[in-house]
């Protein structure tokens, strides 16, 4: 290998390393600024749409264990049914609708 290639590794993970060091700190602001702001979900009503798997289903299990009122929609009814089966497990309301968005 020689020199300038080297040198050329060096600097990409020296610029690297900053960028590491300058996500952790954006992330680290951002969780400090969300802490300071929190929302309560307690008894609030969150509406879902997708929310029979997927992202819309993890969002669903968060809100619920944040004891919000979950109003959950997905086209797909039998696995609605599933995964509001899932989700009284958090001891919440929850109420289903079976349509499509699009």
């Amino acid at each position: 290998m020689n020199g300038s290639s080297r040198e050329s590794d060096e600097t990409s993970k020296g610029k690297l390393a900053k960028l590491g060091v300058l996500a952790a700190l954006a992330a680290g602001a951002v969780y400090a600024m969300r802490e300071r702001r929190r929302i309560d979900f307690k008894g609030k009503n969150v509406l879902i749409s997708g929310a029979s798997r997927g992202l819309g289903l993890e969002l669903a299990r968060i809100f619920a264990a944040e004891g919000a009122v979950l109003l959950l929609l997905a086209r797909d009814a039998e696995r609605l049914r599933q995964s509001a089966r899932e989700l009284e497990q958090y001891g919440t309301r929850i109420f289903t609708f079976t349509c499509d968005v699009t």
